[in-house]
């Protein structure tokens, strides 16, 4: 049989407090300002999405892998980690699809990934590849809450082809493509 112990605080030794449990959250506070030290993991959200996107457009499009976390301290970074795939259509040796991650409407970072980067020879009429973004935010300065997204275009269309992030490639069901965002104390 399990125990449970049911506290609102920890006293130390001498009868002070030193760790009080929030009644709500399950978060524990600490006296005199005391945190955990830099690099501690403090909170872990993950998202994941089964649809996919396709752009023709040379213009960015949102894709539906979103997903926000509220940070405890400005001065903490957001480890943003991704993964889905690329599909490319119609493509040619110089054709390419681009992921943009964005925090809100600020750029963080754009991968490119061409048909040569991906599983096929380049020159048939598809192919597939993994598409990972992973970046460490250190500049949102915000204890608001922070949207982080990703977007796909297709990098040319004179071959009319298309970019689809997330396609369901088959293998007996649906693709995921997965956001998980760690905040990081700084």
């Amino acid at each position: 049989m399990a125990s449970i112990l049911n506290v609102d605080q920890i006293n130390n030794a001498a009868g002070t407090s030193a760790v009080t449990i929030d009644a709500s959250t399950g978060k524990p506070s600490f006296p005199n300002g005391a945190v955990l030290p830099a690099g501690s993991v403090l909170q872990v959200v993950q998202a994941t999405t089964n649809t996919a996107t396709t752009s023709t457009s040379t213009s960015f499009t949102d894709t539906a892998l979103t997903a926000s976390i509220t940070p405890s301290s400005a001065s903490n970074k957001i480890v943003i980690l991704t993964q889905g795939n690329i599909h490319l259509t119609n493509n040619q040796y110089n054709t390419f699809a681009l992921l943009n991650l964005l925090r809100g409407s600020t750029q963080l970072m754009i991968n490119g990934f061409s048909s040569d980067d991906a599983v096929g020879s380049g020159t048939g009429p598809t192919t597939c590849g993994s598409a990972v973004l992973n970046w460490v935010d250190t500049t949102h300065a915000s204890t608001s809450a922070l949207t982080y997204k990703v977007q796909v275009k297709i990098g040319q269309t004179s071959y009319s082809a298309s970019a689809t992030y997330n396609k369901n490639i088959g293998f007996g069901g649906n693709n995921y493509a997965q956001m998980i965002l760690m905040e990081i104390a700084g």
